[in-house]
């Protein structure tokens, strides 16, 4: 009975996300900006505490922010250095909160934007947020966050997150789940693909 109750509890949550991500429509590159990932890497041990890695985040945000400039050739980006470092209080405000709010509300009203995030100068701003754990503890995983930013409305429209249970020292892997991400929401010229 169990099992039976596990299994359509699955199914409909794959029909829930199937029609959720039909509610979007994609944005083009050429409407966007990419602003500098943020990145919370933390060492987790058998408690409940973790130590934050500032070398680690900003070395993962570097590699992330280049290579999605790799994979978008020719496209809008902005270098925020505070990002790079940011607090992980004001991380999890960034990212945690809102994220969690937003799917809360499922697009019924936008959440405001950060104004850290907000880019006048283009139509979308297009923004990534990584947590991951690694070391001894059983919680370590990458969690990815993005977010889809009207710069006119200065909200949040879209946010989307997805997980692995790999260490987020695994750079690829964090490229990997960021770029999965990514390519849900942004449409892509035909020579990009």
């Amino acid at each position: 009975m169990k099992l039976r109750l596990v299994t359509l509890l699955g199914l409909l949550f794959m029909i829930k996300s199937t029609f959720a991500q039909q509610e979007f429509k994609k944005i083009s590159l050429d409407s966007l900006v990419l602003i500098t990932p943020i990145i919370d890497a933390a060492k987790a041990g058998d408690g409940d505490s973790n130590t934050f890695n500032a070398e680690l985040s900003s070395k993962i945000s570097k590699y992330l922010f280049d290579n999605l400039r790799q994979k978008f050739p020719g496209n809008k980006y902005k270098n925020i250095p505070d990002l790079e470092t940011l607090p992980q209080r004001e991380y999890i405000d960034i990212t945690h909160n809102y994220l969690a709010w937003t799917k809360s509300k499922k697009i019924k009203g936008f959440v405001d934007a950060p104004p850290v995030l907000v880019q006048n100068d283009v139509e979308f701003t297009l923004h990534v947020a990584v947590s991951g754990y690694y070391g001894s503890s059983v919680y370590k995983g990458i969690y990815a966050n993005l977010f889809v930013i009207d710069n006119k409305l200065r909200k949040i429209i879209y946010c989307d997150s997805s997980r692995t249970t790999t260490a987020i020292t695994n750079q690829e892997a964090v490229r990997k789940l960021t770029l999965k991400l990514v390519e849900k929401y942004v449409a892509f010229k035909p020579n990009q693909r």
